[in-house]
């Protein structure tokens, strides 16, 4: 900043204005380029704090989003764990069911065709004791 002012104050000395005029003349220079390099800073500053505040908003909406989706994961693999496992039970005793009955379980509807209804059935149910 200082030598802006003395470059200023040599302009000024030498259209013949005097020595009070250049170093008016010269702090006035000067004067004016810190307060234009003041605001161009602050401008800068106040541009990289909004720009940290947009960054952690989409950083915490974007956590929040993976939480989700990991929670809404979760769920699925449980409900999955718990069809295959109704599958697994269902040829079980249908399996079960045909051992018991071979020649029961060579007709159109028999033990396992009733096992697996009956599973059916049960799962269906909320209470096991209602009709």
């Amino acid at each position: 900043m200082f030598p802006v002012s003395l470059i200023a104050g040599a302009l000024l000395k030498r259209t013949r204005l005097g020595q009070t005029a250049a170093n008016i003349g010269g702090w006035a220079i000067t004067i004016v380029v810190v307060l234009i390099l003041i605001a161009i800073g602050w401008s800068m500053l106040k541009g990289s704090i909004i720009d940290k505040h947009d960054l952690e908003t989409r950083a915490a909406h974007a956590e929040h989003g993976l939480e989700q989706t990991n929670k809404a994961d979760a769920a699925d693999e449980d409900l999955e764990a718990r069809d295959d496992a109704a599958t697994d039970k269902l040829e079980e005793e249908a399996t079960n069911a045909a051992h018991s009955d071979p020649a029961g379980a060579a007709k159109p509807v028999g033990p396992v065709s009733r096992s697996v209804h009956d599973g059916l059935r049960n799962n269906r149910r909320p209470n096991p004791a209602a009709p």
